[in-house]
């Protein structure tokens, strides 16, 4: 399946690295054993960076509509399901799983993707009233907590993307994602 090894990189916020301070890691095409890409690997240095840029995009992300995080998940689900086949050539490439499962993968990940956006427009707030002798009342705020920190499975990484990403986007938060790696090797 591979021909030359592909271009990987860091994605920072709209940065893209070719290189980190983590060093690069050989992937490997499970079926053959040849180099597919070098990835860089981020270390501390990089995640406080990733963290902060998270953080700076919380800021207006937070006080986006409803709707229209509903609208933009709904939107990448369907990009997803629309690009199936090369998610599936992907996913074989990446960690050996068959294409046609990889491509069912793409399908899941957009229901997956799709449900949570179902909720971004239906989380609400509200004051309950309570019968305490005190007076005290109870009450739920909608709020987003901020930068959620997300690792994904080495064996289903677009659906655990799906199932573990659009939660966090729909509620409001930012996210950022550490990437398995060395996936057939069981290393992370």
């Amino acid at each position: 399946m591979p021909t030359a090894p592909m271009p990987v990189h860091l994605h920072i916020g709209d940065r893209k690295l070719a290189q980190a301070s983590g060093g690069m890691h050989d992937h490997v095409y499970p079926a053959d054993g040849s180099t597919t890409s070098r990835i860089p690997l981020a270390a501390a240095a990089e995640t406080v960076v990733a963290v902060e840029a998270a953080a700076d995009a919380f800021r207006s992300w937070r006080r986006s509509k409803s709707v229209e995080r509903r609208q933009m998940l709904q939107r990448l689900a369907q990009l997803i399901r629309d690009n199936d086949a090369e998610f599936g050539r992907l996913g074989a490439l990446d960690n050996g799983t068959p294409a046609t499962f990889a491509t069912g993968g793409a399908h899941i990940a957009g229901e997956w993707i799709d449900y949570y956006a179902g909720w971004a427009d239906r989380i609400e707030s509200r004051v309950n009233s309570t019968v305490m002798a005190d007076g005290e009342f109870g009450y739920t705020l909608a709020e987003p907590y901020g930068v959620i920190g997300v690792i994904i499975t080495w064996n289903g990484p677009l659906i655990s993307l799906g199932m573990k990403v659009a939660p966090a986007i729909a509620a409001g938060n930012t996210v950022v994602v550490k990437l398995p790696r060395g996936t057939h090797q069981g290393e992370e």
